[in-house]
C-alpha cells in the first residue's frame, strides 16, 4: 500500500496536473460533447477552455443549451443556431466569428445589437429568413441607384466563367432604345427584337423580350410601339444606375 501511495503521489508530481490523469474536468468534458455535437469540425481546445472551431451550425433542436464548460472562441467560418426552440441562452456563443451569425427561430430572440455585444462578428446578423435577409441588404445597398432588380453593375460571370450583360441594364437600353423612337412615331416590333439581338436578328423575341413589350409599353393602331407610364418610371428608376454607360 505504501508504494502505491508514494506511485501516486510521485505520478501527481511529475504532471502536476491530477485531474487531467484522472480524466475528469473541462478538457474530457468538452471533447467528448465535441464528439457527439460536433458535426464533425475541426476544433482547438486553448488553455483557457475556450475553443477554436471552423464554423458551427446547430438544427432542429438537436441540442439545448451550451453546456457550462464550454465556451467558444474564435470561429473562422460562420456560426448558426436555427429552428432551436429549446434554445434560450446566449451563453457560450462565440467571442469571435469571422463570418457572419445567423440566429434565428430559436427559443429566445435577441436583437442584432444584444448578439454584436456578446460576438465580434466580422460578418452580417441573420435574424431573419436568409432570403429575406438578402433581399433586405439588397435594398439598402441600391437605395437611391435604382431598384433592386436593375442589378446595377452592367456586367457578371456566369458559372462557366464568361462575362454576361445583366438583364438590367439590357432592360435599360431597351426602354431607352423606345423611347428615343417616339420622335419618329414609335418603333416596330421587327426593329425591337433586332436591336435586343444585336447584332443578330431572331424573328421570334424571347419570352424576356415580350415580357417586357407587356409590361413597360403599348401599341398604337400601326402596332408600333410607346413606353407606358409604368415602362417610363422604370426607365426613370434605372436612369442613375446605368446613365454613364
Amino acid at each position: 500500500m505504501k508504494l502505491v501511495k508514494e506511485f501516486l503521489y510521485e505520478k501527481f508530481e511529475e504532471d502536476s496536473d491530477p485531474i487531467k490523469d484522472m480524466e475528469i474536468g473541462s478538457i474530457p468534458q468538452i471533447k467528448k460533447w465535441m464528439a457527439e455535437n460536433g458535426r464533425g469540425q475541426r476544433y482547438k481546445i486553448n488553455d483557457d477552455m475556450t475553443v477554436d472551431i471552423e464554423s458551427y451550425s446547430i438544427y432542429f433542436d438537436r441540442i439545448s443549451n451550451f453546456p457550462d464548460y464550454l465556451k467558444f472562441n474564435i470561429v473562422t467560418g460562420d456560426f448558426s443556431i436555427i429552428n432551436s426552440p429549446n434554445f434560450t441562452s446566449l451563453e457560450g456563443l462565440p467571442k469571435h466569428i469571422l463570418h457572419d451569425l445567423t440566429f434565428r427561430d430559436n427559443g429566445i430572440q435577441p436583437t442584432e445589437k444584444e448578439l454584436r455585444a456578446i460576438c465580434d462578428v466580422h460578418g452580417d446578423v441573420v435574424l431573419t429568413d436568409w432570403r429575406i435577409h438578402s433581399q433586405k441588404k439588397s435594398i439598402q445597398k441600391y437605395k437611391g441607384r435604382g431598384p433592386v432588380l436593375s442589378r446595377t453593375t452592367h456586367t457578371y460571370q456566369n458559372r462557366h466563367g464568361v462575362k454576361e450583360t445583366t438583364r438590367g441594364i439590357r432592360l435599360w437600353k431597351l426602354l431607352d432604345y423606345i423611347q428615343k423612337g417616339e420622335s419618329t412615331g414609335g418603333r416596330r416590333y421587327k426593329e425591337i427584337v433586332q436591336f435586343y439581338y444585336n447584332p443578330f436578328y431572331i424573328r421570334t423575341a424571347s419570352s424576356g423580350v415580350w415580357n417586357s413589350l407587356k409590361r413597360y409599353t403599348t401599341t398604337d393602331e400601326k402596332h408600333r410601339y410607346f413606353l407606358n407610364n409604368r415602362g417610363r418610371s422604370r426607365l426613370e428608376m434605372y436612369r442613375p444606375a446605368f446613365k454613364n454607360l
